[in-house]
């Protein structure tokens, strides 16, 4: 939340403005860097290097530059989803 000054001219307490939530990725491009992906997915950095070092998302990597697929990581997403505690396939 962002907060404002406290105005002692009129006696005012600061005002509180709601922060956006967090976009998920809206983008043209084809494939994102790792920060604009744990951002997308509401992850941190090092869980989503967790993931890739065990091959379990979706990732390439372009020599030492890993990029993550906009496309592939929705499907894994959808993939990923249960359904009444059962994977996608089996609801």
């Amino acid at each position: 939340m962002t907060f404002g000054t406290h105005d002692s001219r009129n006696g005012h307490y600061p005002t509180v403005q709601a922060r956006k939530p967090p976009e998920l990725i809206t983008t043209d491009r084809l494939a994102v860097r790792p920060a604009e992906a744990a951002k997308a997915l509401g992850i941190g950095q090092r869980k989503l290097w967790e993931l890739t070092k065990a091959g379990v998302i979706p990732h390439i990597k372009l020599g030492t530059c890993t990029l993550y697929p906009v496309d592939e990581l929705r499907a894994w997403l959808r993939a990923s989803t249960t359904r009444r505690g059962l994977p996608n396939d089996l609801a």
